[in-house]
This record gives structure tokens, C-alpha cells and sequence, in this order.
């Protein structure tokens, strides 16, 4: 979700809505954890490897 920053108005009625609503909380929280999962040091690092050999696979050749 997101609120305005400067509008702390909006930001108190988001959060009384998901207060007021459990599964729609429950989805949130579900869907975030998902991405914190793909977001893991592991993966991150899997990528960055991915990159370095993709990298080195084409030597530079100067001009």
C-alpha cells in the first residue's frame, strides 16, 4: 500500500481499515513475506555471480 507522506490523514485511514480487516491484513503479510523470500542474501548473491560470469564470459578488447 501506499499513502501519500504528507498526508497523515490517508495513512490513519489505511491503517484503520486494515485494522478493521484480517484477512485483508493476512494477505498483505502473506504477499510480503513472499518477496522478503525472494529478496534472501542467497539469491542476491546467486544473482550477482549470474552478472560476474555473464561479464566475464566477453573479454574487453581494447580500441
Amino acid at each position: 500500500m501506499f499513502v501519500d507522506p504528507r498526508r497523515p490523514d490517508l495513512l490513519a485511514g489505511v491503517l484503520n481499515r486494515l485494522a478493521a480487516a484480517p484477512a485483508a491484513r493476512s494477505e498483505l503479510a502473506g504477499a510480503a513475506r513472499r518477496r522478503a523470500l525472494e529478496l534472501s542474501p542467497q539469491r542476491m548473491a546467486a544473482g550477482y555471480l549470474k552478472a560476474y560470469a555473464g561479464v566475464l564470459s566477453h573479454p574487453y578488447k581494447a580500441a
